[in-house]
């Protein structure tokens, strides 16, 4: 399975990373977003 993650810029996509990586092991996650956070 893979995931798709965004974000705008506060960091707030860490704690679900976190929790969806700690619940499905054979996930894959990709974050999509700016270098500059926006």
């Amino acid at each position: 399975m893979s995931i798709i993650m965004t974000g705008g810029g506060t960091g707030g996509h860490l704690a679900i990373i976190k929790a969806v990586k700690e619940h499905l092991k054979e996930v894959e996650l990709v974050y999509i977003g700016s270098t500059q956070g926006q």
